[in-house]
């Protein structure tokens, strides 16, 4: 089942992402003996705040130079290689026409080996995500595609080479655009139970644990539960700096008050714990009936919502 958009259609937006952007990748799609131009633009625009150093007696950008260290002059791009370190101290240089060399036709053109069920990737795997917007002339082609896929409920998996990488990527419709979403290898994915831990997840039993808590605790899950929109949310964090600075540029004094967080530690009383939040939930007018199981669906449920660069 491909993934479902709740905004509105993307098309519109994509195209003035293409004007004001440079794309992250140019290159074609291809399915059977259908070939069509593309480029990808990232879906998100970058809000991070963005700090210089600068120096405190002046207030002076500070600049960073390459500077070699064995004999302390700075080094000129044109001077400088790659290296792969083999052995501690120890490279192989490798220039810049080898690596072309070894670029596949993957770096010119994605082509679809597959059509799936999206539901069939685990979110786990998705890296970034591109709108993959038509190039001259492609239109038809394009919207030919978009709607075979819509219709059929399908993504479709392929490989990609950008950046110098190799990805894995999955397509799939959004409206009437298509996003190409990247993907890591499983080989990518750090196995948990590689991670230290103090106590190893998963360590406890059934046999150890207390029906009553496991009630408890699935009533507070369908106490919290209700509906997600994502417009709801926004990023409160950035909004409280860009007033510090903008209070700042017009010359407020700020005062910062002492206001140390408090140490939250683990419940002692996981059921003492669990009644309190619920009773926190449902202002203490009583517990919640016995939610119902339910059944697990497929682990890519979650759909295909990726960061992107």
């Amino acid at each position: 089942m491909t993934p479902r958009a709740k905004a509105k259609p993307a098309a519109t937006a994509g195209a003035r992402t293409a004007s004001t952007r440079r794309p992250a990748w140019q290159g074609s799609i291809s399915f059977g003996l259908i070939h069509f131009p593309v480029a990808l633009y990232g879906v998100t625009t970058d809000r991070r705040i963005a700090f210089h150093q600068l120096h405190d007696a002046d207030g002076v950008r500070i600049k960073q130079k390459r500077v070699c260290p064995a004999d302390g002059e700075e080094v000129p791009y044109e001077h400088i290689v790659r290296g792969y370190e083999f052995e501690p101290g120890r490279y192989v240089i490798v220039e810049r026409d080898e690596l072309d060399a070894l670029q596949p036709e993957r770096s010119r053109s994605i082509e679809l080996e597959k059509f799936i069920d999206a539901s069939e990737i685990d979110p786990l795997y998705y890296d970034a995500s591109y709108f993959a917007l038509p190039g001259e002339g492609a239109g038809a082609a394009y919207a030919l595609l978009c709607e075979a896929m819509a219709a059929e409920d399908r993504a479709a998996f392929a490989r990609l080479v950008m950046h110098g990488k190799e990805h894995l990527v999955a397509l799939w419709p959004r409206d009437a655009v298509l996003v190409v979403s990247t993907m890591h290898f499983e080989d990518e994915i750090t196995n948990p139970a590689q991670l230290p831990a103090i106590e190893p997840a998963g360590s406890l039993k059934k046999k150890n644990r207390k029906p009553a808590e496991l009630n408890a605790a699935r009533q507070l899950v369908s106490a919290l539960s209700g509906d997600f929109d994502i417009a709801d949310y926004r990023d409160e964090h950035r909004e409280a700096v860009l007033e510090l600075i903008e209070a700042k540029a017009k010359g407020r004094k700020i005062s910062v008050p002492a206001t140390p967080q408090a140490e939250r530690r683990p419940a002692a009383d996981l059921m003492s714990a669990l009644e309190e939040s619920l009773a926190g939930v449902t202002g203490g007018a009583g517990k919640p009936a016995r939610p119902k199981s339910r059944r697990r669906g497929n682990r890519g449920d979650h759909r295909a919502h990726t960061k992107a660069h």
